[in-house]
């Protein structure tokens, strides 16, 4: 999330030495390194934002250990930000995602703020692939120590994005019951 925040900045800032009237880019694209798109995917990309103008468009991929769908569009309309189209008309209204998370729930976050803004979000089915797409590890088996570590890692359980992504979105009592809730179930081992 802080390197899809840096780079998006350092686009900005290119566009900003090269253009002095017009702007430079009408998408920014995410694309995680781990997803392996198809052929035709970044085509039929924007061929779905062509009919879906001023929409995100995200791509869903299939996890390739489990077989199933994963990313895409995710319960209460979020997506996750595996392959994501974002028009410029989108980043005009929603701005730029947010730099402050380390590695979860900024891409939820930012689809948040799209459907605050009253943007549509539009999933472009099968583009590609990616591996054991899990997003926080077992705590079977692992010390009391581990799992405090776990707590605060980036690709852990990273108490501190999940503290931030309630707090944005829902307030500060929803941040400390969310942030104790997770705190004390992977203290005890049971997530």
């Amino acid at each position: 999330a802080k390197g899809m925040a840096l780079v998006w900045n350092e686009a900005l800032r290119y566009e900003e030495r090269v253009s002095s009237s017009a702007p430079a880019f009408d998408f920014f694209l995410w694309l995680n390194d781990d997803t392996i798109l198809r052929p035709d995917a970044l085509l039929r990309l924007l061929r779905s934002s062509a009919q879906n103008r001023d929409a995100v468009v995200a791509g869903s991929l299939i996890d390739e250990s489990a077989g199933s769908k994963t990313c895409g569009v995710v319960a209460g309309g979020l997506f996750t930000g595996n392959f994501v189209l974002i028009p410029r008309s989108v980043y005009e209204k929603v701005g730029l995602i947010c730099g402050r998370f380390h590695h979860a729930w900024a891409d939820s976050d930012y689809a948040r703020h799209c459907q605050k803004e009253g943007v549509e979000i539009v999933e472009l089915e099968g583009v590609g692939t990616t591996r054991e797409h899990d997003l926080r590890p077992s705590l079977k088996g692992v010390s009391i120590g581990g799992r405090i570590r776990l707590l605060f890692d980036p690709k852990g359980w990273c108490v501190h994005d999940l503290w931030l992504y309630r707090k944005r979105n829902w307030g500060l009592c929803v941040a400390i019951a969310s942030s104790l809730h997770l705190i004390f179930h992977v203290l005890k081992g049971e997530r």
